[in-house]
């Protein structure tokens, strides 16, 4: 099964943009499905934990805010019968400051996107890691 690169680009971009969007909203159900049970717990536990409030508050991030989008690393694996498919990603946007248009914060995220395709599967991606780096420029 072929893999079309640049609509995986714009697919997980696209995740990345909806799970921050959802963490902005606190709206954690909003994510399931997209993210793993178990990395969803994770995550749900570390931005309850460790974000500051305005993290949170600021944590949305618009299509056009993204500069970079790069494919990092693809593990495929076989157990028996069983095929599976990872890929880590990075993703990089800029906040821009809403007064003068400047960039204040630059975003790094880094994810992994898994996928099951055993004949018979539902081909869908999920997410089983998410981690987000913010650095004030």
């Amino acid at each position: 099964k072929n893999l079309d690169k640049q609509e995986f680009i714009r697919g997980s971009q696209s995740a990345v943009v909806t799970i921050l969007s959802e963490v902005k909203d606190n709206n954690f159900t909003g994510l399931k499905g997209l993210l793993s049970k178990k990395e969803l717990a994770r995550f749900r536990h570390e931005v309850e934990t460790t974000w500051s409030d305005e993290l949170r508050r600021n944590a949305e991030i618009q299509e056009e805010d993204v500069t970079h989008m790069l494919i990092t690393d693809v593990r495929a694996q076989q157990i028996v019968q069983h095929k599976y498919l990872d890929i880590d990603v990075q993703l990089v946007a800029n906040l821009a400051s809403p007064t003068d248009g400047s960039p204040t914060h630059q975003y790094t995220v880094h994810a992994t996107f898994h996928r099951n395709y055993t004949e018979g599967n539902l081909p869908d991606w999920v997410v089983t890691k998410f981690k987000l780096q913010v650095q004030t420029m």
